[in-house]
């Protein structure tokens, strides 16, 4: 079981050691690093990574408004300045060793539509397109994250995306659930796991109210169950926010309050393998 963390839940300055000694003492065997080529020292984060045997799982889609990132933008510079952009996340991925690249079609953050919705999914796929050329070429796998309707109005549910996938005969392209997002629109979390199939290659874990497990009412063994059904094979990454006015704020507290959420997966994990 590859168990992870995304790191875009701790504070933004705490620091990669301190994050990935948390990692370490809680028996986390990987990490997935935030889209932003330009963040990390890379040659001193890899061996920071190797020094805990953890690697690197996936790169989280980073395409909030504020970065005018927009895959379906009106807008053609937009759309290639975002193009650029993933595509260079794709060559970070292959520096850090992972094959999950996420990409998200609109601007996170966008939940309206530009003109009409047709139009903003072929300006999507198009997009899309040119980025998938470049992954087939470095073996890397995209993963388009289903988000709820009030922070984008495109790939809300499981289903949407594996029919865009399959419709559009996309290869190199798979499917990012996540819990938050997927309580919201799946009107059953196991359904829509099953449903996914061989297309889910990344899952984003949180309780209903996007703290750790078991601070929300989901059935986690019920959706871990659906997971073993699918002979689900790619990390479960952990994305539990602190609960703070600002959950980013406040670096001791929230820093604590993570970890206990950190802890608590880990066992959860650790007994649901021994199964």
């Amino acid at each position: 079981m590859i168990l992870s963390v995304c790191i875009g839940i701790f504070d933004s300055k705490t620091k990669t050691d301190k994050i990935i000694d948390a990692l370490n003492q809680y028996k986390y065997n990987g990490i997935e690093l935030l889209g932003e080529p330009n963040k990390y020292n890379i040659s001193k984060l890899k061996k920071e990574l190797k020094a805990k045997s953890i690697k690197v799982t996936a790169l989280t889609a980073c395409a909030r408004l504020k970065t005018r990132r927009d895959l379906a933008s009106k807008d053609k510079a937009v759309r290639k300045k975002t193009i650029e952009h993933y595509k260079k996340c794709l060559y970070m991925a292959c520096d850090l060793s992972t094959s999950l690249v996420g990409v998200s079609l609109t601007a996170v953050g966008r939940y309206w539509i530009e003109d009409d919705y047709y139009s903003e999914k072929q300006r999507a796929l198009e997009s899309l397109d040119e980025i998938i050329e470049e992954a087939k070429k470095l073996r890397k796998t995209i993963v388009i994250e289903t988000l709820n309707r009030y922070v984008s109005f495109m790939m809300n549910s499981i289903l949407e995306c594996k029919e865009f996938i399959l419709t559009n005969k996309l290869k190199n392209v798979g499917i990012c659930g996540d819990l938050f997002h997927m309580n919201i629109e799946e009107a059953n979390l196991s359904d829509a796991i099953r449903q996914s199939s061989c297309l889910l290659k990344n899952m984003h874990i949180a309780d209903s109210n996007r703290r750790g497990i078991g601070y929300g009412h989901l059935n986690i063994k019920a959706i871990f169950d659906a997971l073993l059904a699918i002979n689900y094979q790619g990390p479960f990454t952990l994305e539990s926010w602190a609960m703070s006015n600002n959950p980013y704020s406040n670096v001791d507290s929230s820093f604590q309050e993570i970890k206990g959420y950190m802890l608590d997966f880990s066992k959860y994990c650790l007994n649901f393998a021994k199964r």
